[in-house]
């Protein structure tokens, strides 16, 4: 009974020693975040622990004297021996190489210490060789399973449902600098703090992961952040998830939700799930593999160009804003020709003054509708697919080619996408009723913007005004009249 006891003390004793790791709160060693390349350690390689203390647990983790344990003591030694002649690339690797080891045996069943013995193991070794990640081994378990960095503690990492692991697994959990740059291949806005995952062996049912956003992020933005994921397939934007596993700063908490919806939970919830609520603030998202993460704004921004509101018109030459709607003064004419084209009075020093057409004709190409998508910031998105359809008026529209202008062919719906400047825009002929014609625009995923963004404002309406077809001089209004015809002041009755 003697030899068990003193087994247990042991343990209990190299656990205390490898102390330059923090518990994690499910019970599993973290074992700190990762030393970027090149820079200074938190802990000095050779220092948290010894080459006795790692034998000692080997010896225990394996069985005495076994080839296995013999193996692991080997590959010690020689990282021992490659910290001592200053070796440390060369150190480093061949401590990945002996957890690499571990690890295997671990899931082909080899091992029959408990798993707290494997992690510190583990834990013991990546500390004496300088390396400083989040690194834990997570075997197969009927409970949820929560794994999170260790500095800043808890800001990042993963919910494990049950069966999302079948074979011991090691997970690191890498916390990236808010300074640095970011993981993520995406023209959306992107904001710190990113986080690296990597396992061992891929998950078999898909994981929450989250991240606390840096306290550095507007808080107008906050609210309507999502996990980006820069997945093998590309950059995706994650399904949301609660996050509210991770240790956020109280003050992302509360700007993560806006007040409305605060106030409301306050009333309605049940007291633990408000509580619940308060206590998130991390940005979560579902993934069914790991790779890194960082919070995104899915929110992009349509601006118009002339066809909306007066405020988004040109200025006119002659200093102002042009109102499209103001009363038409028509030019003076020298004889009785009525012409039912374009009016040129709409176009003045080459700047659309009044989006309007004689019935059944087109806009000039100044007047012409277009939008314009980027992010908050200002990053133009191209390739960005942009629907219009004609909803009032009966005109009909067409692709506008972005440089030369032309028109592709006229229909009640056309499909554009937005050019290398970020802008879309359309050929537009008014219907053969006088009034008020629209073109409703739309924007959709596709391009720089990957699935799940949302468009402010959703779509974009553009109004233009069908005018009848005057007389010169005469002042006669002849109403609506289609054709090309030509009147002369002999063919008036």
């Amino acid at each position: 009974m003697r030899r068990p006891l003193l087994a247990g003390a042991a343990f209990l004793l190299t656990l205390i020693v490898v102390s330059c790791r923090d518990t994690n709160r499910d019970g599993a060693m973290s074992t700190g975040p990762r030393t970027p390349e090149g820079a200074s350690f938190s802990v000095a390689p050779g220092t948290c622990t010894t080459l006795a203390n790692l034998t000692s647990l080997v010896n225990q983790v394996f069985s005495y004297g076994g080839p296995n344990a013999n193996s692991v003591l080997g590959k010690l030694n020689n990282l021992d021996k490659q910290l001592k002649k200053g070796k440390l690339a060369e150190a480093q690797d061949q401590a990945r190489n002996t957890i690499d080891f571990i690890q295997k045996k671990a899931a082909d069943g080899s091992l029959q210490a408990p798993p707290a013995m494997i992690q510190a193991l583990i834990n013991g070794i990546l500390c004496y060789a300088g390396l400083a990640d989040d690194t834990f081994l997570v075997f197969p378990s009927a409970v949820t399973q929560v794994i999170t960095n260790s500095s800043p503690a808890g800001t990042a990492g993963a919910q494990l449902p049950p069966g999302a692991i079948t074979t011991p697994t090691l997970i690191t959990v890498t916390f990236l600098p808010p300074t640095g740059p970011s993981p993520l291949n995406t023209k959306l806005d992107k904001y710190p703090a990113y986080v690296v995952l990597s396992s061992s062996s891929p998950l078999a049912a898909p994981a929450v992961v989250g991240v606390c956003p840096s306290t550095s992020v507007p808080a107008s933005v906050l609210a309507r952040l999502r996990l980006g994921h820069q997945g093998s397939a590309g950059f995706e934007i994650t399904p949301p998830a609660d996050a509210s596993f991770l240790n956020c700063p109280s003050s992302l908490v509360q700007s993560r939700a806006p007040g409305w919806l605060k106030a409301l939970a306050s009333l309605v919830l049940p007291r633990p799930l408000y509580a619940k609520m308060r206590a998130g603030g991390g940005v979560g998202g579902v993934a069914t593999e790991f790779s890194p993460f960082g919070p995104v704004d899915p929110e992009l921004r349509v601006s118009g160009g002339v066809g909306g509101t007066s405020t988004e018109f040109n200025r006119s030459p002659l200093g102002g804003s042009v109102n499209p709607f103001a009363p038409r003064k028509s030019p003076a004419a020298p004889s009785f020709t009525l012409t039912p084209g374009n009016a040129s009075f709409t176009v003045v020093g080459g700047v659309c003054t009044a989006v309007e057409a004689t019935v059944g004709s087109a806009l000039e190409p100044q007047c012409r509708p277009g939008v314009t998508l980027k992010t908050f910031q200002g990053t133009v998105m191209q390739n960005v697919p942009v629907s219009w359809a004609v909803a009032l008026g009966g005109g009909v529209v067409a692709p506008e080619t972005p440089v030369s202008l032309a028109c592709g062919t006229f229909g009640s719906t056309v499909a554009t996408t937005t050019s290398t400047l970020g802008k879309a825009g359309v050929c537009w002929s008014v219907g053969a009723t006088t009034g008020t014609n629209t073109v409703v625009a739309t924007p959709s995923a596709g391009g720089d913007a990957p699935a799940g963004v949302t468009f402010s404002p959703a779509n974009k309406t553009f109004t233009a005004t069908a005018l009848p077809i005057r007389v010169a001089g005469v002042g006669a209004n002849l109403g609506n009249l289609a054709g090309n015809a030509v009147f002369s002041s002999g063919d008036l009755p």
